[in-house]
Parts: C-alpha cells; sequence; structure tokens
C-alpha cells in the first residue's frame, strides 16, 4: 500500500517523520509497515500512528492533538488549509522550532532533502 499523499509535507519519509516501522495504530487498531516519527501535540501520549490516520485526520480528532504548532505558522484566511496543516499533515523536527511560512493565502509545502 502507497503512502498518502500529504500536500505541505510531499516525502516525509526523505525527512525521516514517516519511517518503515510495522506498527499496531491506536488509532485505527490495524498493523501497517508505517508509522509517524513526527511530533504529535496531545494531552494523551501517543506513538504508532500511522500516516493514513494522520491524512483523514482521524488521528487529531481521536486525541484532540495537532501535529503542528498553530503558533507557529503565519496567518491563512482559509480555514481548510489550517485544518490540513495542523490536523492532517505529519510535522517534523527541526534544530530550532519550525515557523511555517504562507503565500497568496496558502503554506508552503516542506522543504525535501
Amino acid at each position: 500500500m502507497s503512502l498518502p499523499t500529504f500536500k505541505y509535507n510531499p516525502n516525509p519519509v526523505a525527512l525521516n517523520v514517516i519511517s518503515k516501522e510495522k506498527t499496531i495504530c491506536p488509532v485505527c487498531k490495524q498493523e501497517h509497515e508505517s508509522v509517524n516519527e513526527g511530533p504529535f501535540l496531545s494531552i494523551d501520549d501517543v506513538e504508532g500512528i500511522c500516516p493514513w490516520c494522520i491524512s483523514d485526520g482521524s488521528a487529531a480528532k481521536l486525541y484532540d492533538g495537532e501535529f503542528q504548532d498553530p503558533s507557529r505558522c503565519d496567518q491563512v484566511e482559509n480555514e481548510t488549509f489550517i485544518d490540513e496543516l495542523i490536523h492532517r499533515t505529519p510535522g517534523y523536527f527541526r534544530w530550532q522550532q519550525e515557523y511555517l511560512l504562507s503565500h497568496c493565502g496558502d503554506f508552503f509545502a516542506t522543504e525535501q532533502k
């Protein structure tokens, strides 16, 4: 099964955000060959989330969590773009905390290695 596509993080494997590792996803309860290694901001300490539960928003909804810190993003008017970035895009770790920029009302995609 190929990985879902993430508009704002088009190559999460190259950024070491999604790795090939067996997991039983705590959201969908299914076994997968890929797992999120990036940040997930939630009251609960959640590990093993599969990329498909990130992509469809079910992980963020179940745990009332975020994959990006909304205070570390440019402001955009379109709520759909904000929701996709915060709740349906795997985050990544940087040496300094990331800040996600926008242009023409939409966010930039994460740079690739």
